[in-house]
C-alpha cells in the first residue's frame, strides 16, 4: 500500500512539474518534422507535372529565369525593406540609429527544358 501511495505522489507530482516549470513536449519537434514533411508531401504532389505554362496561369510571370543547358529555373520573388529607427543619446547630444531589414519569400521552380514540366522547387522565406 505504501508504495502505491509513493507512486500516486509522484505521478502527481510529476504531473504538476510538468505544467509548473513548463517541461517541453519530448515529441513535439517529431511531430512538427512530421507534420512539415507532410506539407512538402502535398507540395510535390500538386507541383508534379505542371507545364510551364499552367504554372504562369497559377503564379503570373516570373520576376527571373535562368537558362541551362538541359534545365531552366524560373523565379516568382518578393521581397521588402523596411527601416527601423531609434535615438540614442551621446553626452547632451541626441543621434539616431538606422537598420535596414529585410524580409521576403522567394520561390524556384526548376523545368526541364524538352517537356517543359517541372522537375524540382525551392522555398525560402525570411
Amino acid at each position: 500500500m505504501r508504495k502505491l501511495i509513493y507512486f500516486v505522489t509522484f505521478f502527481l507530482f510529476s504531473c504538476a512539474a510538468y505544467e509548473k516549470f513548463d517541461i517541453p513536449d519530448p515529441y513535439e519537434e517529431q511531430r512538427k518534422y512530421e507534420e512539415e514533411r507532410r506539407k512538402y508531401e502535398e507540395i510535390n504532389q500538386f507541383l508534379k507535372g505542371l507545364s510551364y505554362d499552367e504554372t504562369l496561369i497559377l503564379f503570373g510571370e516570373p520576376t527571373s529565369t535562368t537558362q541551362g543547358d538541359e534545365i531552366f529555373v524560373a523565379t516568382w520573388k518578393n521581397e521588402k525593406e523596411s527601416v527601423a529607427t531609434w535615438p540614442l543619446k551621446i553626452g547632451k547630444r541626441q543621434v539616431y540609429h538606422h537598420i535596414t531589414l529585410s524580409h521576403g519569400e522567394k520561390f524556384k521552380l526548376i523545368f526541364d527544358k524538352e517537356s517543359r514540366k517541372v522537375m524540382g522547387w525551392r522555398y525560402k522565406n525570411w
